[in-house]
Formats: C-alpha cells, structure tokens, sequence
C-alpha cells in the first residue's frame, strides 16, 4: 500500500516536474524575438507558426484578429514593418502560461504611409503539445501615469 501511494505521488508531480523544466524566461524571450524578426523579414509561414490555431491579435487601435484573419491581412502586404524595437520585458509565469510584458517599438508603412507607435506589449504563451504557443499578442498605446 505504501508503495502504491508513493508511486502515486510521484505520478501527480511528474506533470509539474515535466512543465518547470520549461519555464525557462530566456526561451520565452527568444520566441518573443524570433516574432519579431519574422515580421521584419515579412517571413509570415514562420511568424503564423508561433501561434495557436485559436489565437488572438489586438492592435493598438483596438482591433481584434483571429490568426487566420491576422494571416491573410500580412499576406496582402497591407502593412510594411519598418522597425520594432522590444523593452524592458518581463517574463512571468503561471502554471502552463507564460507572460510577456514591456514596450515596443514600432515603424510601419501603411499604404505608403510611414507611422511610428509607443506600445505597451503584452503577449501570452501557453505549453501545448510539448511547445510554447502564443495565444494572444496585444498592444496598447504607451502612457506613463504622473
């Protein structure tokens, strides 16, 4: 009996044991990179791939997409990204959920119209089948409050 309650036990943390293995701040932020660099490469195959099938992108303007949505509107090439740079982040963990806060940085070219933006960023990945996956990807104005 004693046996049996120790195996399962130790059944019950493997799980847990498997998951903080993979909360490591430095693989989320890679990812967190890699996003970018696809989107200033215009590499959408790769940038799509970062996400889950039922993710969502909020812009700055208030706007929501489904990856799919999101997907066909790069594709069309509605949207040149000139530069983004990525600050002060943060990562944070919560059981099988990763957190990314910060600022970013962005220059885009819209329609032939250049456009800067100060963003709050805040991405969310979660682990799913043995990969993080971002889940949501959004961004806000930035505003310091006095």
């Amino acid at each position: 009996m004693k046996t049996l309650k120790i195996l399962f036990a130790a059944m019950l943390m493997m799980p847990m044991t498997l998951l903080a293995q993979n909360q490591d701040p430095q693989e989320i932020l890679k990812l967190s990179d890699q996003r970018v660099q696809y989107q200033l490469t215009k590499n959408w195959d790769g940038f799509i791939s970062l996400f889950a099938d039922d993710a969502k992108l909020q812009h700055g303007f208030g706007g929501i997409n489904s990856k799919e949505d999101y997907y066909k509107s790069l594709q069309s090439g509605f949207i040149t990204y000139t530069s983004i740079e990525l600050q002060d982040r943060d990562v944070k963990f919560y059981g099988s959920t990763a957190t990314v806060t910060g600022r970013m940085l962005v220059s885009i070219d819209m329609r032939g119209e250049p456009s800067s933006y100060d963003y709050h960023l805040l991405e969310v990945y979660t682990w799913m089948n043995g990969t993080w996956k971002l889940v949501y990807c959004g961004y806000r104005d930035y505003k310091t409050t006095p």
